[in-house]
């Protein structure tokens, strides 16, 4: 027989045995070849691990890698490299600005050695006798019992009047503006995170609360810090530093609800939220049970 095109079945199907087997013909790699091969085998191995192939081509991937959690950061430009190293040196500009503001209003009551009424509480009670001070905060105060404990060790380690009952304050001041520029850094970027944090310093609220002699600079920081380090899945620190917030002052606890929103379903958000919880029901009985003296 013949085929449609006039040529003999025969050779033909010879024809393609013979283009087939010519295929299956394979050359050996050579030097160049083989050490490339071992290479990327090399690479393979490092990436993956031993035993697992190379899927970094695929684009195939689940639904939780291309969700981005709160642990991993927001997506950058082409080069976040370059820009993080323009803009590093200026990280220092928020908490830097709120010290200097704090120290260039520090003089209004430093230099006429006035004090309104709330810092002459704070100045007469972090002077007592650490046994006085004790009996006085289980009658009264006792939400800002860690924030006199604080200012007796700074009295104590240099008593300078209006200007030592402000500056921890400024500090608290300027450690809130970075914790600001932090959290804004995880969520928008690193320019956001600048503006964020200078803004913060040069507000006249927060101004007013680093210049006076109070725990709201302290539970400002330390609320500003937890809410980075809840961003950060840092449980264990969160925990600690909410908990040392609340009692600075017991207000700092309405952080929980606003926390809840973003961070709610996480397991280890409940247990922290669970131990600051814990850690400052005794702050809140002792304030219910002075509150009862305090009507009877």
């Amino acid at each position: 027989g013949w085929g449609r095109r006039g040529r003999p079945r025969g050779r033909r199907r010879r024809g393609r045995r013979r283009r087939r087997s010519r295929r299956r013909v394979r050359r050996p790699p050579g030097p160049a070849a083989a050490a490339g091969q071992d290479q990327h085998r090399a690479q393979q191995h490092h990436r993956c691990g031993p035993g697992r192939p190379d899927r970094s081509h695929t684009h195939l991937r689940r639904y939780s890698d291309r969700t981005p959690s709160m642990e991993s950061p927001p997506p950058d430009r082409k080069h976040p490299e370059a820009a993080i190293r323009r803009i590093t040196p200026w990280r220092a500009l928020p908490p830097l600005t709120a010290v200097l503001l704090g120290l260039w209003g520090l003089p209004r009551g430093a230099g006429g050695g006035s004090m309104w009424r709330d810092e002459s509480t704070t100045w007469q009670v972090a002077h007592r006798p650490l046994g006085g001070l004790w009996e006085l905060l289980g009658q009264v105060d006792a939400v800002h019992g860690l924030y006199y404990l604080l200012m007796h060790g700074v009295f104590a380690l240099w008593d300078g009047g209006p200007w030592a009952l402000r500056l921890p304050s400024v500090a608290g001041t300027a450690l809130a503006a970075a914790g600001v520029a932090a959290v804004t850094h995880r969520l928008a970027g690193e320019r956001a995170a600048l503006i964020a944090g200078t803004a913060y310093a040069v507000l006249p609220p927060v101004q007013a609360y680093a210049q006076e002699g109070r725990s709201y600079a302290l539970v400002a920081a330390a609320v500003a810090w937890a809410t980075y380090l809840m961003l950060r899945e840092r449980w264990a620190a969160y925990a600690v530093v909410l908990l040392l917030g609340c009692w600075l002052h017991e207000f700092a606890v309405l952080a929980l609800p606003a926390h809840a929103f973003a961070a709610g379903r996480a397991p280890g958000w409940r247990r922290a939220a669970g131990a600051v919880l814990a850690g400052l029901l005794p702050l809140a009985l002792v304030s219910a049970r002075r509150s009862r003296r305090s009507w009877a």
